[in-house]
């Protein structure tokens, strides 16, 4: 072992611990292990463990960090040196695993892939109604063009005089000429009257006016007007202090705080949120006025657990 080492080994032994220290100050002052539990709103077990470093039978570090700073303030000594402490021999946290009462032992899906197949869902119901709109209007166009097509048209009347010979009456001969595309009509009878031969040799009837059909207007296409982005409302209130940590849908820390006992917080935004409470109990939840039973959740006075949306 080399001189820096024993240095290094003697001097982690001079500085006493962080529950060492509590502990000392602690004697000083005369004060019992279940005065200080009933000031901290913690049991006696925690409080020793914490004297005690007993890491195994603590919360989370976060949870420790704020015992140990209510504790440094109710003996009076300052708590930012042994917070300091305490960081540099905290273990390391395992990754947070969320669950919900009912879907345990199932992995969570990732809120970025959800938001990415509503996109895509939405991308695809606008372009079939699109596609939808296209056919129907080329369908209209078709019957419309066939029927405008096939109608007849009626381009003019002809007449003829025919004299007969040795003073016989005059005959008139009225045809009627009818262009059409692709008609099977038969020609319209031929009139022949007996007339006069005063009646002069050419009579005009009044021409028939061009039957013009309007076509129907196309159908509109409902606009996809997409749904909007539903807040929630989450209430917490707690009777005892109590460390609060909250993260919405989109990972964002909506709430990191000592909640005071008898104060109340709430706030907005989209479920589902992850929630860990320092101290558990006498702690009541509601999200968009229901309420969310904790108690399942709660583990040696902590808890950390899921809020969906009701």
């Amino acid at each position: 072992m080399t001189s820096e080492q024993v240095e290094t080994t003697v001097s982690e032994k001079a500085v006493p611990s962080v529950g060492e220290q509590l502990k000392s100050a602690r004697l000083a002052q005369g004060k019992g292990l279940s005065v200080v539990a009933k000031a901290l709103h913690l049991d006696v077990a925690t409080v020793l463990a914490i004297e005690t470093d007993d890491q195994q039978s603590l919360p989370a570090a976060i949870f420790v960090q704020g015992y140990i700073q209510n504790y440094a303030h109710l003996l009076g000594v300052p708590a930012e040196p042994l917070l300091a402490l305490y960081r540099q021999h905290a273990p390391t946290e395992p990754e947070l695993e969320l669950r919900g009462p009912r879907n345990k032992g199932k992995l969570l899906r990732s809120d970025k892939a959800m938001r990415f197949t509503r996109r895509r869902s939405s991308l695809l119901l606008v372009s079939f109604f699109i596609l939808l709109g296209l056919v129907l209007a080329g369908i209209i166009w078709w019957f419309w063009s066939q029927s405008f097509s096939s109608s007849p048209v009626i381009s003019g009347v002809e007449e003829r005089v025919i004299l007969m010979p040795q003073g016989g009456a005059a005959a008139i001969i009225t045809t009627t000429v009818i262009t059409a595309a692709e008609t099977t009509k038969p020609p319209e009878a031929v009139v022949v009257e007996n007339r006069p031969e005063s009646i002069p040799r050419s009579i005009k009837e009044p021409e028939m006016p061009a039957v013009v059909e309007t076509p129907e207007p196309l159908p509109q296409l409902a606009e996809v007007v997409p749904d909007k982005v539903m807040l929630d409302k989450l209430v917490i209130r707690s009777e005892k202090d109590s460390w609060i940590e909250i993260f919405d849908a989109d990972k964002k820390r909506v709430m990191y705080r000592l909640l005071r006992g008898g104060q109340s917080r709430e706030m907005e935004g989209v479920a589902p949120f992850s929630v860990l409470l320092g101290y558990a109990h006498d702690v009541e939840l509601s999200i968009n006025g229901e309420v969310f039973d904790i108690s399942p959740f709660i583990v040696k006075n902590s808890a950390r657990f899921r809020v969906e949306r009701p």
